[in-house]
């Protein structure tokens, strides 16, 4: 029991990596740009109290985006606080803190102890991760999300197939099919 406490107390102290992740990640949420498709999905949103459904308001004169729509439905309720810009990538920060945490944390000590004790391996995580999600990951579009849902997919799936238990099964089943409808 004492060292399983050592190896978590290790595994959630932040590092340098997450500090410097952490920082830009909110950094960009107030300087960076948005996406192109910001407005356009903010308006779905708004606009489905209207339709009673979450309709594509812009391309398919209201067709319903059923099932592809349980975030634009997160994000319409999420726009009833504040339709703030910033409120509005508040869901992509936290989706981009969390994807970071999932590969320091599992996929570089999954990778072996060597790479993940190394500085330089973590830098190298942090700043490609970093490239791919600033200009890809800080809108309102989904792919922050399916990146968030497809790790936690994988972490899951692992889990399962090394401790031959159903329910990392079951969460990485549930993880795929809510990453696969977006």
């Amino acid at each position: 029991p004492t060292l399983r406490l050592r190896t978590a107390a290790a595994a959630l102290r932040l590092r340098a990596t997450d500090a410097t992740v952490t920082v830009i990640l909110l950094i960009w949420l107030f300087l960076g740009a948005g996406a192109p498709d910001d407005g356009y999905i903010l308006n779905m949103g708004r606009t489905a109290d209207a339709a009673g459904y979450l309709s594509n308001y812009y391309r398919f004169y209201g067709v319903a985006e059923a099932p592809f729509d349980w975030y634009y439905n997160f994000l319409a309720l999420w726009a009833k606080v504040s339709p703030s810009i910033l409120w509005m990538h508040i869901p992509a920060l936290v989706a981009g803190l969390v994807s970071w945490f999932l590969i320091s944390r599992i996929m570089l000590p999954r990778l072996g102890a060597g790479l993940a004790a190394n500085r330089w391996a973590n830098w190298a995580a942090a700043g490609v991760f970093l490239c791919f999600w600033m200009p890809f990951c800080s809108g309102l579009r989904t792919e922050g999300i399916i990146v968030l849902g497809s790790l936690l997919t994988w972490w899951a799936a692992e889990k399962a197939l090394a401790t031959r238990q159903l329910l990392p099964a079951a969460l990485a089943a549930a993880a795929a099919a809510l990453t696969m409808t977006l």
